[in-house]
């Protein structure tokens, strides 16, 4: 049995005849959004929900206050993670191609590095942080990203032996890295900022990743070599640890109300 249209059982309801086409009475459905657009206008709201919305502050009001209230800080981390990410992407995305099409390596090998070397890399990150604890986090960061620059730089200028354990090197600095700027991410911003600081030192760090992947493809129409343009970003690179050294305090064995008071 065929269902009765709506708007045939609506015309009965009205006591009319339906004289109207299917699409003619679809239109009596603007008759409720004309309302909705009146009552939105039109209704106020309760004063508890006034009272909320104008404490609420602009989303990215957080983010100017980094830059306007503690300056220095926001600039010299920021620029240690943007100079690190801008390298750090394309040296380890690079890595497997750059084996395989320069010293011939078989996937095989290539897969044999990443299981064995990585074992051996991952302890960047334990020893980063006991270090940094042990002796401080702007005299280790200094030395990560320092390393991490210099280990990619000659991991795609040397050959030989050296390689799988540069690649080691670069894997293990990097991490370790992350590691220091993390600590000094969570310490060196007020409690109001913090979250905030995370969140944009990932946007940063994914943007730079971006830029530095991007950067490669254009400087090969300059060198024509993959491997030259990665050593390019790499020497760019050597910019973090002197942001450390210029902006950043050392945070290792003091309070955080000492370092970063509300």
């Amino acid at each position: 049995m065929r269902e009765v249209p709506f708007w045939y059982r609506f015309a009965w309801f009205l006591g009319r005849p339906p004289d109207l086409s299917q699409h003619q009475w679809k239109l009596l459905g603007l008759i409720p959004l004309i309302l909705i657009a009146y009552w939105r206008r039109s209704l106020p709201e309760t004063q508890r929900f006034q009272v909320v919305e104008h404490a609420h502050e602009p989303v990215m009001k957080n983010i100017g206050d980094l830059f306007s209230h503690v300056p220095r800080r926001t600039i010299g981390l920021f620029g240690v993670v943007f100079g690190l990410a801008l390298a750090g992407s394309t040296a380890g995305f690079f890595a497997p191609k750059y084996l395989q099409d320069v010293h011939g390596w078989e996937p095989s090998s290539v897969a044999m590095l990443n299981l064995a070397g990585g074992a051996l890399a991952v302890i960047g990150n334990p020893l980063a942080g006991w270090l940094s604890d042990r002796f401080g986090r702007k005299p280790i960061t200094i030395l990560f990203t320092g390393m991490f620059s210099l280990t990619a730089l000659a991991f795609y200028a040397v050959g030989g032996v050296f390689v799988p354990l540069l690649w080691v090197g670069l894997i293990f600095f990097v991490m370790g890295s992350d590691v220091t700027t993390t600590s000094y991410g969570t310490e060196l911003f007020p409690t109001r900022y913090r979250s905030t600081a995370t969140g944009f030192r990932a946007m940063v760090s994914t943007a730079a990743g971006i830029l530095g992947l991007t950067a490669v493809s254009l400087m090969y129409t300059v060198f024509e070599s993959n491997w030259t343009s990665i050593s390019v970003l790499c020497v760019i690179s050597l910019i973090a640890p002197v942001m450390v050294w210029l902006f950043l305090p050392e945070t290792a064995g003091r309070r955080l109300e000492e370092i970063s008071p509300d």
